[in-house]
Parts: structure tokens; C-alpha cells; sequence
């Protein structure tokens, strides 16, 4: 069974493809980076809830 870290990590270089990934640690933003726009953050944050059967508060998505 694959890590939390690796389903993630698979599913933004599968649905967002960039070779701004290059050089990235955990930690960076993927919108500071200019990997994620504010479409592509509530595409993520979708997929995380499906995923994970977790919910999101509005008040809780920042770039």
C-alpha cells in the first residue's frame, strides 16, 4: 500500500505536470511555485476529500 505522501505526490504529477516540481521541498507552496492556480488548489482539494473521506472548510484553503 502506497504512503499518504506517495498517493499525493502521484496524483500532482499525474493531473498537474510541470517541471517546476524540480528542486521542490514539502514544504513549498505548489501556487508560489506556479505549479497550482486557484482552480487547480480546489481541483486538489476535491481530490483530497474523495480520497481521503476528509472534509475541507472554505476558511481552511489558502493558496
Amino acid at each position: 500500500m502506497q504512503s499518504t505522501e506517495t498517493r499525493i505526490r502521484d496524483y500532482l504529477l499525474e493531473t498537474f505536470p510541470s517541471p517546476e516540481y524540480a528542486g521542490l521541498e514539502i514544504e513549498d507552496s505548489l501556487f508560489d511555485a506556479g505549479i497550482l492556480d486557484s482552480i487547480g488548489v480546489m481541483t486538489l482539494v476535491a481530490w483530497l476529500e474523495k480520497e481521503f473521506s476528509i472534509m475541507v472548510d472554505d476558511e481552511d484553503v489558502l493558496p
